[in-house]
């Protein structure tokens, strides 16, 4: 399974944003992998 989800603008990212949560931490127990790509350019490393 992968799942790709949104998250907010991460220049905001710690301002208790709508949408801020720390994704990776909470699907770490039901995942053997998890990663955040913290710019666009990072997607195709992530994934593959």
């Amino acid at each position: 399974m992968v799942m790709i989800s949104g998250s907010c603008d991460q220049n905001d990212f710690g301002r208790g944003d709508f949408q801020e949560l720390d994704l990776i931490e909470a699907v770490k127990p039901f995942s053997k992998f998890s990663v955040k790509a913290k710019n666009i350019k990072e997607i195709p490393n992530c994934v593959a």
